[in-house]
């Protein structure tokens, strides 16, 4: 089962650390019931692969931190990422029940866009493929 995901920028932050970028993203995440969910995703980016975190519900019952990795090709404009791994999460649910977000974009500017907007898509882990 397929879940589309959108995802709403309410903020943006960019840190540098020794040859690596950080952005950070804070919005909600609209499921296809209307429900949101808040979302915080931390980007890292070395020599255009991507690596960090996503966190979901945070603060709530549900709270759950997702490693993420991925790639961006400055040429092309193309940001994309995929969630690969539960680093924790406070949710009574099953994580066989989880689903994990992929996310592409061919109009981003790594460190000069301040939104992050493109295609997220919930997949369920029997589902997934791992780069």
């Amino acid at each position: 089962m397929k879940h589309i995901i959108t995802f709403f920028l309410l903020s943006f932050t960019v840190l540098f650390a020794s040859a690596q970028q950080t952005h950070e993203f804070v919005g909600v995440i609209k499921l296809n019931d209307s429900s949101l969910i808040s979302l915080k995703v931390v980007l890292i980016e070395q020599n255009n692969n991507i690596s960090g975190f996503t966190l979901t519900d945070l603060g709530g019952e549900h709270e759950t931190k997702t490693s993420i990795i991925g790639f961006y090709n400055e040429a092309t404009n193309i940001l994309d990422f995929k969630e690969v791994e539960t680093i924790y999460t406070k949710s009574p649910v099953s994580e066989a029940d989880f689903c994990y977000m992929n996310f592409i974009s061919d109009n981003y500017r790594l460190g000069k866009s301040n939104k992050l907007t493109g295609k997220f898509k919930g997949l369920f882990p029997r589902q997934y493929r791992v780069y």
